[in-house]
């Protein structure tokens, strides 16, 4: 049996048969990848943690430098049955700043470095990790404001000639570049994926809607930011930042219950965060009482069972390989990786 959370009560459903995958983000790819024992640690993790795909920091200049070493291990990952996927992030990819471009290139170069490597060798997808809010000096979307309270005053926006139409029209950005991300990848035998933020439903209060045309000239409609980012998106990791398996539970269920009306399912689930100086209650690695890879597997593992019954829901994430090494005990194992009796 298990556990479906639908509006203000629990529902009881026969669980289908289904695989939860669990996702890990390595920002220092290339730096891991450069030493036997520091690869050797990460798949050992891996396998101890169950983690199945590998969200790795994947630039068109980073390939140039580490192609060779790239293949290597993305091939003994692969052996274990782990998938590695390019990922890139920067709030300057949206067109209030230097727009697609730079984004676009990375996933091209993932694309070629496939072409030119084994089936074994290759990027199994690409994870865009591209928020919105307000950062390195982009402010259109306006921190901390509900959108009703946005004002409407010609001269009052940055981008656009309102802080309203600021913000519309970076939702609506933010749908163009999923979609175009979407595309580029599909055509070319990927997986897309992206990091999402946890305030679909309710930013201050209030969701977050925007006006977008699927149907390029014939279909304008209005909706939450989350109903058309989750049409081009294979694999959703919504960042559910706390440290006790109830608000891991209650942060998704907006997402889940919205994916699970599109046909096929988006894939969704939880990520947690483990890096030291976020904060106790956002972070195991600093709420006292949960600082141990046993704790925040254990709360995982209780929001996957909530949700058992959920077509949509299928993924773990934990954020990052640097602050999950640390998390208690401390990952050291630099044996040569083998795969689990199972």
């Amino acid at each position: 049996m298990g556990f479906a959370w639908k509006g203000a009560a629990a529902e009881i459903r026969v669980s289908p048969a289904k695989t939860t995958r669990r996702g890990l983000w390595v920002w220092d790819y290339t730096t891991v990848i450069a030493t036997t024992n520091e690869k050797n640690i990460l798949l050992n993790e891996c396998v101890n943690s169950s983690i199945t795909d590998l969200y790795c920091f994947t630039t068109e200049a980073l390939i140039t430098a580490h192609a060779a070493a790239m293949r290597g291990f993305n091939a003994q990952a692969s052996g274990l049955g782990i998938r590695v996927w390019g990922l890139d992030g920067d709030r300057d990819y949206f067109s209030d700043g230097s727009g697609y471009s730079n984004l676009f290139a990375n996933i091209d170069a993932v694309i070629a470095f496939n072409a030119a490597s084994t089936t074994a060798e290759k990027f199994c997808g690409f994870q865009i990790d591209n928020e919105p809010p307000d950062n390195n000096g982009l402010t259109t979307f306006h921190n901390d404001i509900a959108s009703s309270a946005l004002s409407t005053t010609p001269g009052s926006g940055v981008w656009q000639s309102t802080q309203e139409l600021d913000r519309e029209y970076l939702m609506r950005d933010w749908v163009e570049m999923h979609k175009q991300c979407k595309s580029r990848c599909a055509n070319n035998g990927l997986l897309f994926a992206s990091a999402l933020p946890n305030w679909f439903d309710a930013y201050f209060g209030e969701p977050i809607t925007c006006i977008f045309d699927h149907l390029d000239g014939a279909g304008a409609i209005s909706q939450n930011v989350f109903l058309h980012l989750a049409r081009y998106i294979d694999v959703g990791a919504s960042m559910t930042y706390v440290t006790t398996a109830s608000k891991l539970i209650e942060k998704i269920r907006y997402e889940v219950n919205r994916a699970n009306t599109i046909v096929p399912p988006t894939q969704i689930g939880n990520s947690i965060e483990t890096v030291t100086g976020v904060g106790s209650g956002a972070s195991y690695g600093d709420t006292v009482g949960k600082q141990t890879k046993a704790a925040a597997l254990a709360d995982l593992a209780a929001a996957a069972a909530a949700y058992s019954g959920d077509p949509a829901y299928s993924w773990t994430n934990i954020h990052d390989w640097s602050g999950w090494k640390a998390l208690s005990p401390a990952s050291t194992n630099t044996s040569t990786p083998t795969s689990p009796p199972y």
